[in-house]
């Protein structure tokens, strides 16, 4: 399914909902003129939550917004929706993996009424209000959400994300040693474990927060990889990414150093400084990366881009080197900053962990060479929040 293709199954999908909600209020869910309705809209966003793990669709400014993309419903449906969402106080409806019609026949039934309690998030579709800052949309709380995840605690949603996190490790340090023995990478763990992410993840947590620690010099790799994706995530999030687009931005982060799989091992857990033969090998990690996910089946162009630019800084400089004035991708601005970060606060063979105070001191420096002047102070106000 190709981006249009998704748009127009999307508008097609709000379409049918908003006919749903506009018949459950004179006949039952189950009557003909509402239940082909529901049973079209379940079919349409169950195949677009086949490529992705979140359909998030925004009202912002009285416009249906998903992906940053202004969402086109034929005919009048886009402002009965609006109409409806505005009268509910509804500015965001994200619809989740897992979809059941028995949710989507509830949200319609409770966008229908006229009790307010009768609407109410659940746990594939979470509904919400919307904060705009600066341009950019961000989900707020449910408007009402479930009982059990209203008495959470944002400490009690962090040490169940962090279990959920050890258990990604797990997944991940499978798919590792997988790769190494020459077998295809299975990117439907990818996907899991990135869906899960973005489902658990708030913007309340701190990342630092969700960061994991490594115990051993083995494990390096993949506990360092997560650490990245789960730092390039919260700041894509913070900047406004959502949808499926947050989704790539995850793969991506949590893809970047696939070519170190390819290096020899004695390079890439050496416990001393490489030498520079040494060094040259393990720079081609990031060629190797681009060119193995090439071959991969279901793997975003975004995550490509990311293996191969990942070490270019800001100032074009890095490597691979490539000639002329060569900006890399924001996203992989955002990877380079998560990388150097949690490299610098993680203990290796060869030296301890950094301090913080050193670590932002680092980064402060390089701002405007290897990294990106807005994108790393807006990282560090977000880990000192």
């Amino acid at each position: 399914m190709d981006q249009q293709e998704y748009f127009d199954k999307l508008a097609q999908a709000v379409s049918q909902l908003t006919a749903a909600i506009t018949n459950v209020s004179l006949y039952p869910p189950t009557h003909p003129r509402v239940a082909p309705y529901i049973d079209r809209t379940h079919e349409s966003l169950t195949d677009m939550l086949e490529i992705t793990p979140q359909v998030m669709v925004l009202l912002i400014d009285d416009e249906l917004v998903s992906s940053n993309r202004k969402i086109v419903l034929p005919g009048s449906a886009g402002q009965v929706f609006v109409k409806i969402l505005k009268k509910k106080g509804v500015e965001s409806i994200s619809f989740i993996t897992g979809l059941p019609r028995s949710h989507l026949e509830d949200l319609i039934q409770g966008l229908a009424s006229t009790d307010a309690k009768a609407l109410r998030s659940t746990s594939c579709i979470k509904l919400g209000k919307v904060e705009v800052a600066g341009g950019a949309a961000k989900e707020d709380e449910g408007v009402e959400e479930d009982e059990a995840l209203r008495k959470k605690t944002l400490d009690e949603e962090i040490r169940e994300f962090n279990d959920y996190r050890e258990h990604g490790l797990s997944s991940m340090r499978d798919m590792y040693n997988a790769i190494k023995q020459g077998e295809r990478m299975d990117i439907k763990v990818i996907h899991s474990i990135v869906g899960e992410f973005v489902r658990r993840f708030r913007r309340e947590m701190n990342p630092l927060s969700l960061l994991g620690q490594i115990k051993n010099h083995d494990e390096y790799t993949f506990v360092h990889v997560t650490n990245v994706a789960l730092l390039v995530m919260c700041q894509a999030e913070a900047l406004g990414f959502s949808g499926a687009n947050l989704h790539d931005i995850g793969v991506a982060a949590l893809l970047h150093d696939v070519g170190k799989l390819i290096i020899p091992e004695t390079i890439v857990a050496k416990p001393s400084s490489l030498t520079v033969e040494e060094r040259e090998v393990m720079e081609q990690h990031a060629t190797l990366g681009a060119q193995y996910l090439i071959s991969q089946k279901e793997i975003p162009s975004l995550a490509l881009l990311a293996a191969l630019e990942h070490h270019i800084k800001f100032d074009g400089t890095g490597y691979p080197a490539i000639p002329g004035k060569w900006r890399p991708h924001i996203v992989c601005q955002l990877i380079t900053i998560g990388d150097v970060f949690d490299a610098m606060r993680s203990r290796r063979p060869y030296r301890d962990a950094m301090p913080m105070p050193e670590i932002v001191n680092i980064m402060r420096k390089s701002s405007g060479s290897v990294f990106n002047p807005m994108l790393v102070d807006f990282f560090l106000r977000l880990i000192e929040r």
